[in-house]
C-alpha cells in the first residue's frame, strides 16, 4: 500500500475531521520511528499549522527515530518542501509559537545529534527586535557573522520586520544539530541553553534590489571571526 493511499484511507474512513487530523500525526510519528520516508513525507505535507506542535508534543516522547527519518527532516528543516505550509523551519516554528519547550526536545529527537565533544566558540542569528526584546530567540544560527548582517538588513528574508544581528557565545552544550553546509554552516541550537547572547548591530533595511550588505559593510564585519568548530 502507498503512502498516499495510506492517508486517502485515513480521510475517507472517517468523517469527524478531528479524528483525521489526530490519525494524520499518528501516521507521521509512526513513520519517523519506522523510517518511512513516504509515508513521513506525505503526512507532513497534509499537516495544518496546528498540527505541528501536537506532533512534536508526540515525538518528542520517542525514545528512537530512524536515522533515514533525521536525514530527511534536516531538508525539512533547512530547506522545505511542503506546498500549502511552506514547511520549514521559519513555518514550524511560528506554528510552535509559544511551545518552546515542546518544539526543543522534538527537534532533539528529530534531526540529527552533533558529534560527540564537539566545542563551537561562536554564532550569528538575525533576530527580530520584536521578539528580542520579548525575550524570544530562534533556533537557527550561522557560523558567518556576513550572512547575519545579510537577514538582518534584507528587508525579504527579514519578513520586513526591523532586525538585530545577535551572537552567542560558546553554544557548543546547546548545539542540536550542524546541517550539511550550504554555503555558510548553519547551526541548530536549543535557544534555553544560550547564555552569553549579546547584540552586535541593529541594520538598515535594504530591499535587496541594488544594495547589498557586501557594498556597505558595517565596522564591526571587520573584526568578528567566523565560527571556529572543533571535533576531537
Amino acid at each position: 500500500m502507498s503512502a498516499g493511499a495510506t492517508l486517502a484511507e485515513i480521510s475517507a474512513s472517517n468523517p469527524d475531521e478531528r479524528w483525521r487530523r489526530e490519525q494524520i500525526v499518528d501516521a507521521a510519528v509512526v513513520a519517523a520511528i519506522c523510517g518511512d520516508i513516504d509515508l513521513f513525507s506525505a503526512a507532513l505535507e497534509d499537516f495544518l499549522p496546528e498540527d505541528l506542535p501536537v506532533f512534536f508534543g508526540k515525538i518528542r516522547r520517542v525514545t528512537h527515530v530512524a536515522p533515514a527519518s533525521k536525514e530527511f527532516f534536516e531538508d525539512v528543516w533547512v530547506e522545505g518542501f511542503d506546498k500549502n505550509l511552506g514547511l520549514a523551519g521559519l513555518a514550524i516554528r511560528l506554528a510552535c509559537r509559544g511551545r518552546k519547550d515542546v518544539l526543543a526536545d522534538g527537534l532533539k529527537v528529530l534531526l540529527p545529534p552533533p558529534p560527540p565533544g564537539i566545542r563551537v566558540d561562536i554564532v550569528y542569528r538575525a533576530q527580530s527586535v520584536d521578539e528580542y526584546e520579548r525575550g524570544l530567540i530562534g533556533f537557527s544560527w550561522t557560523s558567518s557573522p556576513t550572512a547575519a548582517e545579510i537577514f538582518a538588513s534584507h528587508s525579504v528574508l527579514c519578513g520586513g520586520r526591523p532586525s538585530l544581528v545577535i551572537a552567542a557565545l560558546n553554544p557548543s552544550k546547546a548545539i542540536i544539530c550542524l546541517p550539511k553546509p550550504r554555503g555558510e554552516l548553519e547551526v541548530i541550537c536549543d535557544p534555553r541553553m544560550l547564555h552569553h547572547v549579546t547584540i552586535l548591530d541593529r541594520p538598515p533595511m535594504f530591499d535587496g534590489s541594488s544594495i547589498h550588505v557586501k557594498d556597505y559593510p558595517p565596522p564591526w564585519l571587520g573584526y568578528m571571526p567566523e565560527s571556529r568548530i572543533v571535533t576531537p
